[in-house]
């Protein structure tokens, strides 16, 4: 298959910005999470050398009283990197690669998936998945992005053959349960969002052929029934996802990060409250800071640049992109469509309210961007210019 062409430079793409992830935290902080975190690991690796019984012990088991207190996620991280730790002898470079080829491996495999069940997205997966400089920077490393990631491109490679009605292996119905465990322990809010928006997709799409029902209006008032009823289940399995608490949760975030940050890096609301209307009135900014903030001349240092011309980029593409809404509804896949743009959407809004500081945002975005980068840049157009770039015949649009 052509997508083939594209394995060793994804791949160097990829390690290369695993080790460049951590040499920029190295010169431009004196602290931060990818070498802290790695500190942690580091001792647990020590305590495996000493008691490897203990060690698994305490794998299995969580926090063991007096030695590492901190969150459950990041408790989870670090037993989970105290493993590479320990393989590599305690080499942070050599464990960051691991984390950025497991990332690449399940990358890969989705782009693939795609390429081959719908090939006309082919060439977006490639650039969105693979060469797309901020999915590939905060999907590599010494990261709980980089793992949350590789566990939703799998979860989502899994999904996408079991919405196309092909046969799924054993081992990937394990590996999505595994992933659905992994996302879950390290950012709860991608899942817990995802999970109830395809499933309702899943379930609509069974209504719509049951009832040969050919309206899209009529597919999407069933699509919001019953994805209605599976935030209510969810609301019941996580404390924060009950729909009185999420505007709770989201300002006290954002008041959090907004007395930790400097006010010329920061998204400013109008009245933020803990309420659903203030959310509502918030919501049309945050999408815009969620996905085009910093804008250029809030630049004010090298990285910022980078993604301020990055998110440039990501403007030109959703604005040229609204030709593209009205063919939804012709598409055989617009509820899986309707459903992951919904995710994306509500995901930039919850993120940018909850985390106003650019630095975090852009590095959070990482949950949504690549699905989105799928369909802005799915334009004919631009798949036309970028195959005959990459040289690669795509006949769907030879016809």
């Amino acid at each position: 298959m052509p997508f083939r062409k594209f394995y060793w430079h994804a791949l160097a793409a990829k390690l290369s910005a695993g080790i460049l992830l951590g040499i920029i935290y190295a010169a431009t902080y004196t602290t931060s999470d990818t070498f802290s975190l790695f500190e942690w690991s580091k001792e647990l690796s020590y305590e495996a050398r000493r008691d490897f019984v203990w060690y698994l012990n305490y794998l299995w088991k969580g926090q063991h009283e007096g030695y590492f207190q901190g969150i459950e996620r990041t408790l989870f991280f670090v037993k989970l990197t105290s493993i590479f730790a320990l393989m590599t002898n305690d080499n942070y470079w050599i464990s960051s690669l691991y984390f950025s080829l497991l990332s690449f491996l399940a990358g890969w495999k989705l782009t693939k998936v795609i390429w081959k069940r719908f090939p006309e997205m082919g060439i977006p997966a490639v650039v969105a998945i693979l060469f797309f400089p901020s999915c590939v920077f905060w999907t590599s490393g010494i990261m709980k992005e980089s793992i949350a990631m590789t566990a939703l491109f799998f979860l989502s490679a899994v999904f996408l053959k079991f919405w196309m009605k092909k046969r799924v292996s054993v081992m990937e119905v394990i590996g999505g349960g595994l992933s659905i465990v992994f996302v879950w322990k390290l950012k709860y809010y991608y899942i817990g969002l995802l999970a109830p928006l395809l499933a309702a997709a899943w379930l609509t799409r069974k209504i719509v052929e049951w009832r040969k029902i050919s309206s899209f209006s009529l597919e999407l008032g069933i699509l919001a029934v019953t994805l209605s009823v599976f935030l209510f289940i969810g609301s019941l399995v996580h404390p924060n996802f009950s729909l009185q608490k999420i505007p709770q949760v989201l300002v006290s975030n954002n008041q959090l990060l907004m007395e930790a940050s400097s006010s010329e890096n920061v998204v400013n609301y109008h009245n933020l409250e803990a309420t659903w209307g203030s959310i509502v009135i918030n919501s049309p900014w945050a999408l815009v800071a969620g996905l085009f903030r910093p804008f250029i001349w809030e630049a004010d240092s090298i990285l910022k640049v980078l993604t301020s011309l990055e998110n440039l980029v990501l403007l030109v593409l959703v604005i040229s992109s609204w030709r593209l809404v009205k063919n939804i509804g012709g598409s055989p896949h617009r509820l899986l469509i309707a459903a992951v743009l919904l995710y994306c959407i509500l995901l930039c809004v919850f993120l940018a309210i909850a985390t106003p500081n650019f630095g975090t945002l852009v590095r959070y975005r990482i949950g949504f961007l690549p699905f989105l980068l799928l369909f802005i840049i799915n334009q004919p157009f631009l798949v036309r210019h970028l195959a005959k770039t990459f040289n690669v015949h795509l006949p769907h649009l030879s016809r």
